[in-house]
Parts: structure tokens; C-alpha cells; sequence
């Protein structure tokens, strides 16, 4: 895993802060939700590549119980659909298990035509969160890994 990149509202003029560091767990992804100037979201991606035959993701997390979105990406151009799959991040480290139709193609946060996930065809990885919740964030996760 290389090419950590922390994406955040201050994209377009909003004022969310978060920070991403690598652990001996994996990543801590953590910072504070702002909702002025039209912001309200925070999120990272990361490179990953999985094997051909992978029928299904694991990741462990623990967290603050608040909404997140797990999110893959097949193409890394700048018009290219998000596949997400919302989660709750549990208190106690977890291990999650996400099926290629657990995740919904979205652009810019809407639904967006596109083909049916192939985990084969992943090229990155990574978290968002939004949805107006305001306020102070974490999580922690291993890197995803196939199954």
C-alpha cells in the first residue's frame, strides 16, 4: 500500500480537518467534520491491488459508532465513479466482510451509472465521512484483504 491521500471539503471551500497515519494495526484515519461553507465530508484513498479470485473483502475496524462509507475505486480518473458500502464503526475492533453488491456506484456523492464492482479490477481504497455529521472523528482499520 503506497500513495496515501487525505481529500477533504476544503476542496471546495469547506473546513474539515482530518489526518491519516499509518499504525501497527493499519490506519488511523481521524480528524473534525465542519459544516460551514457548504463542507461536511473527510476522506482518504490509498492504492490496493487484489487477487484475481477474490469473492469477497475483510477489513478490521473499530471506531466511534459513527456512519462511514468503505469506498473502491476501479479507474483513478478524476470523472470516474466511487463503489461504496456504509458501515457503522464499532467501538470493539471488528472484522467486516463486504460482497462486491454490497457497494452502490456514486459520482460526487450520487448514484452513478456504471458497471457492477469486479473486486479484480480495484485500484484503490478508502473511507469517507459525511453526511452531516459534524464534530470530532476516528476510526481505525486494517487494509482491506480478499478472501
Amino acid at each position: 500500500m503506497t500513495d496515501l491521500q487525505v481529500i477533504n471539503d476544503d476542496v471546495m471551500g469547506g473546513q474539515s480537518r482530518s489526518s491519516l497515519v499509518r499504525t501497527v494495526a493499519g490506519l488511523l484515519f481521524e480528524g473534525d467534520l465542519s459544516l460551514l461553507n457548504g463542507g461536511g465530508f473527510a476522506s482518504f484513498r490509498a492504492s490496493l491491488r487484489l487477487a484475481p479470485d477474490v469473492t469477497a473483502l475483510q477489513v478490521a475496524v473499530s471506531g466511534d459508532e459513527r456512519r462511514y462509507r468503505f469506498v473502491l475505486r476501479t479507474d483513478v480518473g478524476r470523472g470516474a465513479p466511487q463503489y461504496q458500502a456504509p458501515f457503522l464503526a464499532p467501538r470493539a475492533r471488528t472484522m467486516l466482510r463486504f460482497l462486491a453488491g454490497d457497494f452502490v456506484a456514486r459520482f460526487r456523492g450520487r448514484p452513478a451509472a456504471a458497471p457492477s464492482l469486479r473486486f479484480a479490477d480495484v485500484r484503490e481504497f478508502g473511507l469517507l465521512i459525511g453526511e452531516g455529521q459534524a464534530g470530532p472523528f476516528r476510526v481505525e482499520l486494517e487494509v482491506p484483504h480478499g478472501e
